[in-house]
């Protein structure tokens, strides 16, 4: 397969895409295919627009598992609480 040279998208095409997926007035395969795009090349525009957009809060509990890693066991070895 001879691929030429990598196509450069700008942020305001990748925007109009997504939008018109968002609308969902037409499917991605037709959307994908009047741009002349590949429609994993879309979803994953798509997928990278919705992680932007989330509210921070969903992220929270991923930050937290990652910084604070797994609670410390007291010395004595018992998790009792009393």
């Amino acid at each position: 397969m001879g691929q030429g040279k990598r196509r450069f998208f700008t942020p305001e095409f990748k925007a109009q895409a997504v939008k018109l997926v968002i609308e969902g007035e037409h499917p991605i395969s037709q959307i994908a295919g009047d741009l002349g795009i590949g429609e994993s090349l879309l979803r994953r525009w798509r997928r990278e627009h919705d992680e932007q957009t989330t509210p921070a809060s969903n992220g929270l509990a991923a930050l937290a598992s990652k910084t604070c890693g797994p609670m410390a066991m007291p010395s004595g070895g018992s998790a009792s609480l009393g």
